[in-house]
């Protein structure tokens, strides 16, 4: 091969491996998907496992981002009317100061006595409320209606006796007493609920509180008097109040479901009394009647009401309903509540009315 045919190959192969170089790809052109570099995905933030958020999923470890400060706490269901009701079994132990009757250790050698009242026990009764959560900014709306009639009695027969509420105040044989009370009460309240920590809510509300009451208070004496052998001594209540009420209901949340709840509230009532009081005896065989009289004033009265139990939570049927199931000790004060009348006192203050006892709630929400 001669020489010049040697360079001219050469020099042609060069060529041509300089032509592929610089050939684009049929790939590139659309005949073929270019490859993608691999990218990992940014971590999902989940939500904070808190009652007030049905809608979203609640995830079982507590680790989650910081929530904001004084969000709404609802309890929120999806899709819902926004609407919520319940009621309340309570088993309370009502008392009033002022129901005593009689007393023993009276009178010269006497030994040592007592003051007798009648005994009360733990009586029935129920609430029922109706609540609506406002669509602005978290506020709702909650009306309550508290039903509890009482009945007590007392009886002693002791010797060295005396009547505490009949005037002739004589040495007694027996005595006997009865007291009723029929306690109708409806609260108003306009609260938010709202978060202010990740398991601390609170719900400040105000509203008013209007009642009607009533209580009858009997008693019957015989005494070792030949001429007034008995005596009776009858008392009515006739009371009612309406005013300013306001409070805070809080709950510290150790799981989604589970919290501990405490609630207080105060009132300032302008109060009606109208008390009656009428005393008969039996005088030789003819019943008369020693006192027939009547106290009506207005007056301002305060209520405390307190309550601290345990609570259960929970949404079902794809977050569109909400449960709470609430079980708590109650107590309840109303001051200055007995303005019995009483002989040459009768503008006196008897002493509080109380109530404490159980409270079961349940709630439900749509």
């Amino acid at each position: 091969m001669k020489l010049e045919n040697i360079l001219t190959l050469g020099v042609g192969s060069l060529l041509s491996a300089s032509l592929l170089a610089f050939c684009p790809d049929p790939a590139d052109h659309g005949d073929a998907p270019k490859p993608v570099p691999h990218q990992e995905s940014a971590p999902e933030l989940k939500p904070c496992p808190k009652p007030k958020s049905p809608c979203e999923p609640k995830p079982p470890e507590p680790e989650c981002p910081r929530m904001d400060v004084f969000a709404e706490a609802g309890p929120l269901v999806c899709d819902g009317a926004d609407v919520f009701f319940g009621a309340s079994f309570i088993l309370w132990s009502p008392d009033e100061e002022g129901l005593e009757y009689a007393m023993s250790g009276d009178g010269a050698g006497a030994g040592k006595g007592d003051v007798h009242s009648v005994d009360i026990g733990v009586e029935p009764g129920f609430k029922v409320f109706l609540g609506w959560d406002l669509p602005h900014d978290g506020w709702d709306v909650l009306s309550q209606f508290t039903w509890l009639h009482a009945d007590a009695d007392g009886k002693t027969t002791r010797a060295n006796t005396t009547a505490l509420f009949n005037p002739q105040n004589d040495p007694l044989i027996e005595a006997k007493a009865d007291w009723n009370l029929k306690f109708n009460v409806v609260d108003l309240e306009l609260g938010r609920n709202f978060f202010v920590s990740k398991y601390l809510k609170m719900r400040p509300f105000a509203g008013f509180k209007g009642t009607w009451q009533s209580e009858d208070y009997t008693i019957d004496y015989i005494t070792n008097n030949i001429i007034l052998n008995d005596a009776k001594t009858e008392i009515n209540q006739d009371y009612w109040g309406f005013g300013l009420r306001g409070g805070c209901n809080t709950a510290w949340h150790f799981t989604n479901s589970w919290s501990i709840f405490g609630n207080f509230a105060i009132s300032a009532l302008w109060s009606g009394f109208d008390v009656d009081r009428i005393d008969a005896d039996n005088f030789l065989g003819i019943e008369s009647v020693d006192v027939n009289t009547e106290n009506n004033f207005h007056t301002i009265l305060p209520v405390l009401e307190l309550i601290l139990g345990l609570r259960y939570e929970t949404w079902f049927y794809y977050e569109e309903y909400h449960i709470a199931i609430d079980a708590g000790w109650e107590q309840q004060v109303w001051w200055g509540h007995n303005r019995y009348v009483v002989i040459n006192q009768p503008q006196q203050n008897g002493g509080d009315l109380t109530f404490q006892g159980l409270t079961f709630t349940v709630r439900f929400d749509f």
